[in-house]
């Protein structure tokens, strides 16, 4: 009797355990369905305000189209007009939509242009003619004999302050010191490089090279 109550109780201790297993089986698989659902409902929670929008978009749309297909002989949207009250519906601040890039690309290149006017109308008058007559002989030349060749002097203030024009000319770009110690003139470089991010035509950078020249060749001294 003592062995049957043993074999009964081992028979309950082992269903016991079995019951256990499977129950913590059932336990990992609902953690698992749960995670799954949480994934589902983070989901929909990022992806409920695109819909939500997407539907008010679709409602303004139709509220001011009246109705999904135009008679043919019905004038075309104002796609412009339409945005507008479509942001209005939508409470959107409307968008200010800036001036197209080419017409930005103008105005900048304008002002490059201006600017090197500029600097010239600044430039004293002898190394204006110092730009000119390098422009003329096509080749480098020393201080020296630019000076002799346009007649400037070649001691004293006046020999100072033309050095002096010399080296702003060259800070400035037009003027450039060769490795010899020579001057050379480089205005259609300095043109083409202050032109350069704006891309502009050959013929613009030409153009512009040609009336600055002509700056350069009036007479800017001051009275």
């Amino acid at each position: 009797m003592i062995a049957d109550l043993k074999m009964q109780l081992a028979n309950t201790e082992a269903e016991r355990d079995e019951a256990t297993r499977q129950l913590g089986e059932k336990d990992q698989l609902i953690a698992k369905h749960q995670a799954g659902l949480d994934a589902l409902s983070k989901q929909m929670d990022d992806w409920l305000p695109r819909v939500q929008a997407a539907a008010r978009f679709s409602d303004a749309l139709r509220e001011f189209l009246g109705h999904a297909t135009m008679p043919l002989d019905q004038p075309a949207l104002d796609l412009d007009i339409l945005a507008e009250k479509v942001a209005a519906r939508l409470g959107v601040h409307q968008l200010q939509q800036g001036p197209p890039i080419e017409t930005l690309k103008h105005q900048f290149q304008e002002e490059v242009v201006a600017r090197l006017h500029e600097q010239v109308q600044a430039m004293d008058e002898r190394p204006r003619k110092a730009i000119l007559w390098l422009l003329s002989v096509g080749r480098p030349a020393k201080h020296m004999e630019i000076c002799r060749r346009l007649g400037f002097p070649e001691a004293g203030a006046s020999f100072a302050k033309f050095g002096t024009g010399i080296k702003e000319a060259v800070a400035k770009g037009f003027l450039v010191l060769t490795p010899a110690d020579g001057l050379d003139q480089v205005v259609r470089d300095k043109v083409a490089a202050e032109l350069a991010p704006y891309k502009p035509l050959p013929e613009v950078v030409e153009a512009t090279y040609q009336h600055l020249l002509g700056e350069i060749a009036k007479d800017h001294a001051q009275p």
